[in-house]
């Protein structure tokens, strides 16, 4: 088992891969289960009798037979450099949050996650990314690592294995969370559309 961006990667001794896309609200099960899987989708069973079962109410989990290869670098691998995103951000007037989640010019971030950065660096995410000063690209590039495995780090301890598979608005944002109006700083929390995604952010997030 491996990751590739924002999808499990199952590789078998034939060498074929199954990839595994949550999206927004897909679940894993460890099989088996006493009760039937609600919305299942997908179950794949061992010859130990176990397995896992993937779900999804909205029907958006994705399954996926020997997966191409990514085009773009993703986030946290040594082929994501700063030179690289630095010449990404400076080629138009896209908004940061938009370019952010193009997985043609970068792997691996998620709405919410994408949320999360841009808070913590107090970029507005409606800042175009050509303006964004360079002290804040690489600020930017600095905070991937940090908030992704901070994330990481948040979720497993709030929970168990199989609670990390169904996390919904947990404690590991700050922002992007349905559950919460106000910033631990109190301040009052925005919600728009941006390109049709839900994005969260604030006022004192500066707009370039």
């Amino acid at each position: 088992m491996s990751r590739v961006g924002k999808e499990l990667y199952l590789t078998f001794e034939n060498r074929n891969v199954i990839s595994i896309h949550l999206m927004i609200i897909g679940t894993i099960d460890l099989l088996p289960l006493i009760k039937p899987i609600k919305y299942s989708i997908f179950d794949l069973w061992f010859e130990n009798d176990q397995g896992i079962g993937v779900a999804d109410s909205f029907g958006q989990a994705k399954l996926t037979l020997n997966p191409a290869p990514k085009q773009a670098p993703e986030v946290l691998t040594d082929d994501f450099s700063l030179e690289y995103f630095a010449k990404l951000l400076k080629k138009g007037h896209t908004p940061i949050k938009t370019l952010l989640l193009d997985q043609n010019k970068l792997v691996g971030l998620g709405n919410a996650t994408v949320d999360e950065i841009l808070y913590a660096c107090q970029i507005s995410p409606l800042s175009s990314s050509k303006f964004i000063p360079d002290e804040k690209v690489r600020e930017l590039f600095e905070t991937f690592p940090v908030c992704l495995n901070s994330q990481e780090a948040l979720i497993l301890e709030n929970g168990s294995v199989s609670d990390t598979f169904k996390m919904q608005d947990k404690e590991h944002r700050f922002i992007h969370n349905r559950l919460i109006t106000q910033t631990e700083a109190g301040e009052e929390i925005i919600k728009a559309k941006i390109k049709g995604r839900l994005t969260y952010y604030t006022e004192s997030q500066i707009k370039y």
